[in-house]
């Protein structure tokens, strides 16, 4: 398996390369893949230590395949659906990860047991996104589609009240686009200035660049749809079918014709997420490899992301999705 280091060199080298968004995106996705693949490959030699009882997956960027920085991590869930004390058994799981690879390449993050809620986080934040763009990566993948299948059902469940929780996430990420901060944890945070041309990457500070604007707005505008129509439909099913990726799922939803927009407008979407996820890999990668937390744009980039923006929010204002073969007026 590749060291954390020349990880990134390795994708460092992907980042440069003059090729268009969708193209890096592709990039980006097939390199995730790798490095998940070979962990996938390291947990399997380890059967014998690991179990048939639990099934490992993973949230978030890594399993939407747009990690843009090895340097941590890969994030884990540890499902079992089997009634034990889940934090003696995540200490003996976190041991045997340690004997797969000398340098840590997967972190437990959280465990779920048969009773977990699915809907929240282990910060008992309403997060449903974590389950339902989960992948599996060592494991049974009827528990991975099982727990997808009841995060449906958890979702049909949801009082009014919950719900408007979720739906909060699309609220704030739109109001990070047209202000280019917001408040995280009684911090201020700035993540870019369309002004100055600034976009902004600490950490320790709160300041995600383009993540919690556009990248956060396409991601929550899908899953606030995802879940209006679980409810609808009462279809618990519904989240087990989906592609992990956006872009793929984008495509997925159109080739149904279960989403208002035209072909063309779903690949504008797709190509301004994959622009600004290149964005916001740019910033991380700076501030990772020298702790450079501002890039500057060049006022032909301040004047494409601020047309960038504009469309983007407008797009994802429109977006809907709902029942396949049904006759909708296409914008």
């Amino acid at each position: 398996m590749l060291e954390k280091p020349h990880r990134d060199e390795a994708f460092g080298r992907i980042v440069d390369l003059d090729i268009s968004p969708l193209e890096y995106y592709k990039l980006v996705s097939n390199f995730n893949l790798l490095i998940q693949h070979e962990l996938t490959e390291k947990l399997n030699q380890n059967k014998e230590s690991l179990g048939t009882i639990v099934t490992f997956i993973t949230p978030g960027s890594d399993a939407r395949l747009e990690k843009g920085s090895f340097m941590s991590p890969l994030e884990v869930i540890a499902v079992t659906n089997t009634d034990l004390d889940l934090d003696a058994y995540r200490q003996s799981l976190i041991e045997v990860i340690e004997k797969v690879s000398p340098t840590v390449v997967a972190k437990i993050i959280e465990m779920k047991g048969p009773h977990s809620s699915l809907v929240t986080a282990y910060n008992n934040r309403y997060q449903p996104g974590r389950i339902a763009d989960s992948r599996l990566i060592y494991g049974s993948e009827n528990v991975a589609k099982e727990n997808k299948v009841r995060l449906g059902k958890e979702i049909i469940n949801l009082r009014t009240s919950e719900v408007d929780k979720i739906s909060s996430l699309k609220r704030d990420a739109r109001k990070v686009i047209e202000k280019g901060g917001n408040r995280i944890a009684g911090t201020d945070a700035i993540h870019f200035d369309l002004q100055t041309g600034a976009m902004f990457y600490n950490p320790e500070a709160y300041q995600l660049s383009f993540k919690v604007g556009p990248l956060r707005l396409v991601q929550n505008t899908l899953l606030v749809e995802e879940i209006k129509h679980t409810r609808r439909e009462k279809d618990a099913n519904f989240l087990s079918t989906l592609d992990s990726s956006i872009v793929g799922r984008l495509n997925q939803l159109s080739d149904d014709q279960m989403i208002n927009l035209t072909r063309e407008s779903v690949e504008e979407v797709a190509e301004h997420y994959a622009f600004f996820l290149r964005l916001y890999h740019r910033s991380e990668r700076a501030y990772a490899q020298n702790k450079q937390i501002v890039l500057q744009l060049t006022p032909q980039e301040i004047t494409d992301v601020a047309k960038r923006l504009q469309a983007l929010s407008a797009l994802m204002e429109k977006f809907q999705i709902h029942p396949p073969k049904q006759s909708r007026l296409r914008i």
